[in-house]
């Protein structure tokens, strides 16, 4: 009876194994809407100067950000949401030399995953909370989706998704997918999570399982890769609503030397 037993346990369990190694078994998958993922390069003009004078240079970085709606006034232009900081003007430190960095002038420009480059221009920024829209000239590019701002920021141990360049990092229908846990709130303006961040991620949106944005990177931890400093979700949902209800058509006009901003519904 003994061997009976074992044999039979022998017979049930072949199947089962020769079934967990065939293609019948659909591996783990996740669909990331990777078609509303850009990278931001921000090209700079800078002043390498001393008492002489300056010498023009330019150079450029790169972030991270994404799409998360066309606009209604004039849809050839959509709003992109990355980190305040990967837009403002830059600050340089002054050399013990005497020398130092001047900023002449910048250029913001996003890639899509098509490798299209398209101009954008600052719309709305929140300094407190590291965070920036930008208005970016989208017609003629394909395939841009955009993401919604999820209702309510995520829970505790709820897992979630992200897509960046870190490093600049990037390339023609290939973007760097991550996932990590939401872990908490410190501070008013910090939420952590279980994501690896570098250099370059700045910007980057965190997603639910629903796809779904519920943080933007903005900081890291140097020795400490697998951590993410993002906005707090209320600040994302705050400016993303607010752009998408002040959405005008914008006029630059000028009178008799004078230029101001026109905004036209």
């Amino acid at each position: 009876m003994q061997k009976s037993s074992k044999k039979s346990y022998l017979i049930f369990l072949l199947p089962l194994l020769l079934g967990l190694s065939s293609c019948n078994v659909s591996p783990y998958r996740i669909q990331v809407p990777t078609e509303a993922f850009g990278l931001l390069r921000h090209n700079m003009m800078i002043g390498v100067c001393n008492e002489k004078g300056c010498i023009p240079k330019m150079t450029a970085s790169t972030s991270s950000g994404a799409f998360f709606a066309q606009s209604r006034e004039n849809p050839d232009y959509s709003f992109y949401l990355t980190a305040g900081h990967s837009c403002a003007k830059p600050t340089f430190p002054k050399f013990k030399d005497g020398s130092y960095i001047e900023h002449m002038a910048s250029i913001l420009e996003v890639v899509n995953e098509n490798l299209e480059k398209m101009p954008a221009t600052i719309v709305k920024m929140d300094r407190r909370n590291d965070l920036c829209v930008l208005k970016v000239l989208t017609a003629g590019a394909s395939n841009i989706t955009y993401l919604d701002v999820s209702a309510s920021p995520a829970k505790r141990g709820e897992r979630v998704y992200n897509m960046a360049a870190p490093y600049g990092y990037f390339g023609k229908h290939t973007v760097l997918l991550y996932e990590g846990f939401y872990s908490g709130r410190p501070s008013m303006t910090e939420a952590v999570f279980t994501i690896p961040t570098r250099p370059g991620s700045s910007g980057s949106v965190i997603l639910n399982s629903s796809m779904e944005i519920v943080g933007v990177v903005y900081a890291g931890v140097e020795k400490l890769e697998t951590m993410s400093i993002s906005s707090p979700h209320e600040s994302i949902h705050e400016i993303t609503t607010s752009v998408i209800n002040d959405d005008r058509s914008v006029a630059q006009i000028c009178l008799i030397g004078y230029c101001f901003t026109a905004y036209m519904r």
